[in-house]
């Protein structure tokens, strides 16, 4: 991006192009902040943190974070502009543009620059000042400057029009998806009728409940086995997998077979707690941890595939809910929660209609949360791309129009 500038335009470093206002800025702890709260915004590193009661500025100012910002996660900003009365902690850089170039000018550069040689740290990085300095940005002539700004910002409205577009589409999934799930379970899917259900508790039907292997994961390679977050809701990820050492045949107890039903007993995020998959018949030898449960279902008069979807929703899934105790920020259930659980038990053949129709259905939702996710992350790209054009001269680039999702979920409309 360095070489081969337009005509008029020169090379800078940041500190000749912007007023460094660090020496202003005033941290005040948590517990100070909570005696102190008010209606100026308080900044940190990446965005605003809270709220107090007086202002150290009163001007449009671009932050750039110190410590703690996405430095090398090119989809994420690394600076932002603020304006009017604000507080601003040591977490993040001041800066003024000078000479009168746009804040936002420095702001979308600052955004895209290579921050190795800059930042220092490994397990949290830093942009000291004198680093901060020395980082060398492109100068348009003015007029060129104020162009490239609105030219940006037109670029990047169109672009969060299509991503939230895109976000939309993804949470019509969501609820599509717990629309047919909740349709299953209330045995309103085909021709099965609820009366004919068979009220009990998962205990009663299955032929293991237990934890998982204790040790924590110890190679590189060797032994599979699962992470917690290998389990979503109705989904394996077969690639989820750390190391043990060892040989398989070390680990027979808690080597998990196809038709094994994985639940999460333990996560950071309660709506991830209770969740469940079926192991697949493609899946190689794997342990199961702690933090999952493995329950057994005798398949002759009950599918696993079957009692994931009826513990993903209805009864059975607000049970568990009640069930879920949250301490030192892990919440959890127990085996014995899981044991207790209500299942009502439809017969074989309308477990067979009902678990092909479901799969039927969620495989085009997963088609469709694939292709948006695919956009997402194409979006992404753009932005950054969308930055490099117009700070190498490329204004009047085009963002290329977003793929329209064609298929729609209502075409498999719940009944």
């Amino acid at each position: 991006m360095m070489n081969n500038l337009p005509n008029g335009w020169e090379i800078a470093k940041l500190e000749d192009v912007v007023d460094i206002l660090d020496s202003r800025r005033v941290p005040i702890n948590s517990k100070e902040r909570e005696t102190r709260q008010g209606p100026i915004p308080y900044y940190g590193a990446t965005g605003q943190v809270g709220w107090i009661d007086d202002f150290l500025f009163d001007a449009e100012l671009v932050l750039l974070g110190e410590d703690g910002a996405p430095f090398f996660d090119s989809a994420k900003q690394k600076a932002y502009v603020i304006r009017g009365k604000s507080w601003v902690n040591n977490h993040a850089h001041v800066l003024r543009a000078k000479n009168g170039i746009p804040n936002a000018y420095i702001k979308y550069y600052l955004d895209i620059v290579d921050y190795h040689g800059f930042v220092s740290g490994t397990t949290r990085h830093k942009l000291n000042q004198a680093a901060m300095r020395q980082i060398p940005i492109p100068v348009a002539p003015l007029d060129q400057q104020k162009r490239i700004v609105a030219e940006i910002e037109k670029q990047f409205s169109r672009l969060d029009k299509a991503v939230a577009n895109l976000k939309r589409v993804k949470a019509n999934l969501k609820r599509y998806k717990a629309a047919v799930l909740k349709a299953a379970v209330e045995g309103k899917l085909g021709d099965s009728l609820r009366e004919q259900w068979r009220a009990t508790t998962l205990g009663a039907v299955a032929s293991q409940i237990r934890n998982g292997f204790s040790r924590k994961p110890d190679a590189d390679r060797g032994v599979r086995i699962f992470r917690i977050s290998a389990v979503r809701p109705l989904k394996l990820h077969l690639n989820d997998v750390r190391y043990l050492s060892g040989r398989t045949s070390d680990y027979t107890d808690f080597l998990v077979s196809p038709g094994d039903i994985l639940f999460t007993r333990y996560n950071g995020n309660r709506d991830l707690v209770g969740v469940c998959a079926v192991v697949p018949d493609q899946c190689p030898p794997t342990v199961h941890p702690d933090k999952l449960i493995r329950v057994k279902v005798p398949d002759t008069t009950f599918l696993p595939r079957m009692l994931a979807i009826l513990a993903s929703a209805g009864e059975s899934r607000a049970f568990l809910e009640t069930r879920i105790r949250t301490t030192a920020g892990q919440s959890g259930i127990s085996g014995g929660d899981l044991k207790s659980m209500p299942v009502s038990v439809p017969p074989l053949t309308d477990q067979l209609r009902i678990v092909s129709e479901i799969e039927r259905r969620l495989s085009l939702t997963e088609e469709l949360e694939a292709q948006v996710d695919a956009n997402l992350k194409r979006a992404e790209r753009m932005r950054q791309s969308i930055l490099g054009k117009a700070f190498s001269g490329g204004l009047g680039m085009d963002i290329v129009d977003m793929p329209t999702i064609s298929r729609h979920p209502n075409s498999a409309r719940a009944r």
